[in-house]
């Protein structure tokens, strides 16, 4: 209300200001109107859909005082269409909000979290069912059965590749190569990784973790290939070969 008689202190109507009644022109007039409409709950036809929907189906300005023209269904689909047009546009945007909003935006997801428990839990769920019978719930189980033997394992691969780290490592460098594989991963639908070619911790030489001793390759081919050079693979298949012949 105090916003309200702000509004009709300030207005722009001759009428006000000689003291006579407002007129329709004035915007705390308006206002008026549209709270009062709000309250009693009346219909507006969207202009977009053409469907006459109660108010709470539409977004009100406090700017203009008053409520969208369209619903918020077609606001809504004309906002996705909007961000399907030019996506790279509205992830630009939302990293520049993330990176300026970060800390407020943990602050958000913790209380949402706390506040919404049950919901919390049905995602959870969800996602473990959904990944059920995957690769990455194998090695989950695997790690609730026995989490020593794997983080023995991180500790030492994390090891070997800090010391592996020459004074002339670049970070950048590597960062773009496990970047492109992972976008390699999203377009082909095939799982990629980045190899080292000679391994960080081979039988019989040790190569750098630097970018111009790292590859991208399918995981199979990855997983084929192991603690081995390339080398060795191309020798052994070989004489496997010259063996069948």
């Amino acid at each position: 209300m105090e916003k309200l008689e702000k509004l009709r202190v300030e207005t722009i109507s001759s009428q006000a200001a000689s003291g006579e009644v407002e007129g329709p022109t004035t915007r705390s007039h308006s206002l008026e109107q549209t709270m009062k409409a709000h309250e009693r709950g009346t219909t507006k036809v969207c202009t977009v859909c053409d469907k006459e929907k109660e108010q709470d189906d539409y977004y009100f300005i406090k700017a203009r005082g008053t409520f969208m023209a369209h619903c918020k269904k077609c606001y809504g689909d004309k906002i996705k269409a909007k961000h399907k047009e030019d996506p790279s546009k509205r992830k630009a945007k939302s990293k520049r909000y993330r990176d300026k909003h970060q800390s407020e935006i943990n602050k958000r997801q913790v209380k949402w979290t706390k506040d919404n428990a049950e919901r919390t839990k049905e995602i959870i769920e969800k996602c473990q069912i959904e990944k059920a019978g995957s690769p990455a719930a194998y090695r989950h189980e695997a790690y609730l059965k026995n989490p020593a033997s794997f983080q023995k394992a991180n500790i030492k691969r994390r090891r070997s590749v800090i010391q592996a780290m020459p004074p002339w490592y670049d970070e950048d460098e590597v960062n773009k190569l496990y970047i492109a594989c992972r976008l390699v991963s999203q377009v082909t639908g095939v799982l990629h990784h980045v190899d080292h070619i000679i391994p960080l911790n081979g039988k019989n030489v040790c190569g750098f973790h630097v970018h111009t001793n790292m590859r991208i390759i399918t995981a199979a081919e990855n997983l084929a290939k192991g603690n081995k050079l390339v080398d060795d693979i191309v020798s052994s298949t070989a004489r496997v070969v010259g063996a069948s012949d």
